[in-house]
Formats: C-alpha cells, structure tokens, sequence
C-alpha cells in the first residue's frame, strides 16, 4: 500500500550567530607611556644613557676596524691547533661588532624605559653601569670606563629625591594593572 509523502516538517529559523570577537593586539611599547611628563633630572638622565651607548657604539666599531690590531690572545689555542690568524681576526671582529651592538640596544632600550618612569629599568642598569665599570678597568678600555660613568652620571640623576615620586607612581601603576 502507498501512502502518500508527507511533507516535511517546517524546521525553524536558524538563529544568528553572535559576531565572532576579534583578538585584541598586545599593547605596544610606546601605548604604555604614561601621559605625565617625566621631571627634567629623569630626562638629562636618560639622554646621558643614551649617549654612553652612543660612546660605546663609536669606540666598539673604531675598535673592530682598527688596521692595526693583533690577533686576541685567548686565541693562542687555536693557533696552535692551525687556525689561521686572519680567520680568528675576523671573528674577532665580528664578534666586537656583536658586543658592541647589543650594548648599544641595551642602552637605547633601558633610556627610554627609565624616561618611562620604570623602576625595574633603574636597577638593571646600575647592574649594566656596575659589569662596564668592572670589565672597562679590568681590560684597560678608557672608552668604556668613560661610558660607564657617563651612564652613571644618568643613573644617579633618575636616583635624585625628586625623581622617587615618578618611579613609584609608574611602580603603583603597574601594580594595580
């Protein structure tokens, strides 16, 4: 026996599906800033930071390219194992020219971070000031014991009283966020 089709049922509308939310981008550095002005000391501060990776900058690359220079004497080992001595000046070179660039980033990077009102900025660079002091005496590197005092003179000019009330707003400020 035939029966006949039955329609099919109506099914209901679908619902609208709710608009899939787009990530929101991390902040960028420069959309952290605090929109106070930093005081003048913690300015001078970070300009003298600036210009210590700048004297460091310049010294690095003069040193690196110096017609004049010998062959490193941690090298001895490997002279004697039958490396060439122009092959371990180029690396030598290279790697000054390596040094030399990340302490400059480093530099730049903890300037505008102290200008930022960061406290954490202040500390890695008394560390930073401390190590170039220490290697710049040991190694007899007039540029970069001058450097170092330089960036030292910045430090202690975002260390003044004046300047505490910056750093522990940005302190307090990042604390609560």
């Amino acid at each position: 026996m035939r029966t006949s089709p039955q329609p099919a049922a109506k099914l209901p509308p679908r619902p609208e599906r709710a608009p899939v939310p787009q990530p929101v981008p991390p902040p960028r550095l420069s959309s952290r800033k605090t929109p106070r002005r930093a005081p003048l000391a913690v300015n001078a501060g970070a300009l003298l930071i600036f210009a210590a990776g700048v004297v460091v900058l310049v010294a690095g690359f003069r040193a690196a390219m110096d017609p004049g220079r010998g062959v490193p004497e941690a090298t001895a080992q490997l002279l004697e194992l039958g490396v060439p001595a122009d092959t371990l000046l180029v690396l030598a070179r290279v790697a000054d020219v390596a040094m030399t660039a990340v302490t400059f980033g480093a530099c730049f990077f903890l300037a505008s971070v102290i200008r930022d009102g960061r406290n954490w900025a202040r500390v890695c660079c008394a560390a930073l000031v401390a190590a170039a002091l220490f290697f710049g005496v040991l190694n007899h590197a007039e540029q970069h014991v001058a450097a170092a005092l330089i960036a030292g003179t910045g430090l202690a000019l975002s260390f003044l009283p004046g300047t505490a009330r910056y750093f522990a707003r940005g302190r307090a400020r990042t604390l609560g966020s």
